[in-house]
């Protein structure tokens, strides 16, 4: 995952993505392609977050995209929720 991109959680919750040269948007299970390399990255750099997260989702493992969300959603709110001029990734 080779773009620049910052994170940012609304007053209501909601995870927003501002990526370089793009508008600012929120976060949703059907940007499955976001989700997908984004999970790949968190299993690959953080295998006991990833480890965890899968397990505190796991009642949602039916619907995989909705799972995959959720994973992704709770690994960005808890790490990089704080909107600054510093580029998350």
């Amino acid at each position: 995952m080779a773009m620049q991109i910052e994170f940012y959680i609304t007053p209501d919750g909601d995870v927003t993505i501002r990526e370089y040269g793009k508008p600012e948007r929120q976060l949703l299970e059907t940007d499955t392609e976001f989700v997908q390399k984004f999970k790949s990255v968190i299993s690959d750099f953080y295998p006991e977050a990833y480890t965890a997260l899968l397990d505190i989702y796991s009642k949602s493992k039916l619907s995989k995209s909705y799972y995959d969300f959720l994973i992704v959603r709770r690994f960005i709110k808890c790490n990089f929720s704080l909107y600054d001029n510093t580029i998350d990734l």
